[in-house]
């Protein structure tokens, strides 16, 4: 048995989705006065994730800050990087921001020196080692970070900030775009025109002393963009 489908104009307006539109965000590079700003919304953004918001990973949101804002400023210095920021149209305030790297054929041949008795240094030699695996002798554009104030998700602020950060950039270039994210913000991703290639888990019980009671299995997916032909 089949049944028509029931048209919009029944639909009570109360129950019928409507999507509010906002006018889009000024999009500018990152200075280094904006560097307190960034780290805040890196904060922010990640409070609710279980890894990101737990003691495995950070001892305390003052170190997670603190690596934020070093993170940025050594790698604002450098030419292969580019950071852009999203300001609110209305008040000016920075809202969002975004990384990526173009790193070099030869980037490989860096060594590697992560902690892997820590759970990030665990997680930062994976990364590396997918990286290697798929991009050793490679240009690649990195998209490193993406991350949204609370408060404006949903509004197409993000959108912007990874088209001009990862998607321009590597088409430009011709560059393959990697990035590895949570199972959470993959379909955001894939709606973006981003590919999953891979993915694998970490049982956080393992890295807590005790019962482990609240943890269970932290995923990550890797994920690939082909550059639009030009």
């Amino acid at each position: 048995m089949t049944r028509d489908p029931i048209p919009h104009s029944a639909i009570p307006s109360k129950l019928a989705k409507s999507k509010e539109r906002y006018p889009p965000p000024t999009l500018l590079p990152v200075t280094e006065e904006d560097i307190p700003a960034l780290a805040r919304i890196g904060l922010t953004s990640t409070r609710n994730e279980l890894l990101f918001s737990s003691p495995l990973f950070w001892a305390s949101p003052t170190i997670h800050y603190d690596y934020l804002v070093n993170f940025i400023k050594t790698k604002l210095a450098l030419p292969s990087w580019q950071f852009i920021k999203a300001l609110d149209p209305e008040t000016q305030q920075i809202i969002a921001w975004g990384a990526s790297n173009i790193n070099e054929a030869n980037w490989a041949e860096t060594p590697d020196h992560f902690d892997t008795s820590t759970l990030s240094g665990f997680l930062n030699n994976k990364y590396t080692s997918v990286q290697r695996e798929w991009f050793t002798g490679r240009r690649f554009l990195y998209l490193a970070a993406l991350f949204t104030e609370p408060g404006f998700q949903g509004r197409g602020v993000g959108t912007s900030v990874i088209e001009e950060v990862a998607h321009r950039r590597a088409d430009r270039e011709g560059l393959v775009s990697y990035l590895q994210g949570t199972a959470v913000a993959t379909p955001f991703y894939v709606a973006r025109g981003w590919q999953p290639v891979e993915r694998f888990e970490v049982d956080l019980k393992t890295w807590v002393k005790g019962d482990g009671m609240g943890y269970g299995f932290y995923k990550v997916g890797y994920m690939v963009r082909l550059p639009l032909e030009t």
